[in-house]
């Protein structure tokens, strides 16, 4: 709610000052979501984990941006890790390939939770 972010630049020593810019973003809770989601990301490749779980892990985010941040993806993915990412908003990752469980609950009777369908998605181009 802060109209102010503060960002700390992490980099090599020998870069040089001019190469480094200042991150610019107009979502700050998007913000807050990728660097907690990094922080997350990297306790659970530290520990060994192979199985990371994130619940509506970009929600402040748009399809652009989520997608503009796949490679964030990619990389947990390239190191062995799965990823489970529930989301309400499935379109927020058109530009990311997925797999899609799209899940019901029978809130009338017994509560269960079934699988309706299962799709593999690919970037559209």
């Amino acid at each position: 709610r802060k109209k102010e972010v503060s960002y700390l630049l992490v980099g090599p020593k020998n870069k040089p000052v001019s190469q480094w810019f200042t991150p610019v973003s107009e979502n700050g809770g998007l913000v807050k979501q990728l660097l907690g989601a990094s922080l997350i990301a990297s306790i659970c490749e530290m520990c060994g984990a192979s199985y990371i779980f994130f619940d509506e892990m970009f929600c402040s985010g748009d399809p652009v941006t989520v997608a503009d941040i796949s490679p964030f993806f990619k990389s947990l993915l390239d190191k062995g890790i799965q990823l489970a990412i529930i989301e309400h908003k499935p379109s927020l990752y058109e530009g990311v390939t997925r797999r899609e469980i799209h899940l019901g609950k029978d809130r009338i009777n017994t509560g269960a939770v079934r699988i309706l369908r299962t799709e593999d998605k690919e970037p559209e181009e």
